[in-house]
């Protein structure tokens, strides 16, 4: 079974974008992760660069 995670950028104070990428805990369906996504895209003053990708960390 594939696992799913977001990741994501966090925007600071100042509206700069921050170079370390944030991953969120692996979700079991690829809906459950949209559904966050869809949460942080739409928080464009805290978050950018948001996207769900197949979780690796089970290698």
């Amino acid at each position: 079974m594939v696992l799913f995670r977001v990741e994501y950028n966090e925007v600071n104070e100042d509206g700069e974008v921050g170079y370390e990428v944030k991953v969120s805990d692996p979700f079991y369906t690829h809906d459950e992760a949209d559904e966050l996504r869809a949460k942080l895209e739409n928080q464009p003053k805290k978050y950018r660069n948001v996207a769900v990708v197949p979780d690796s960390s089970d290698d």
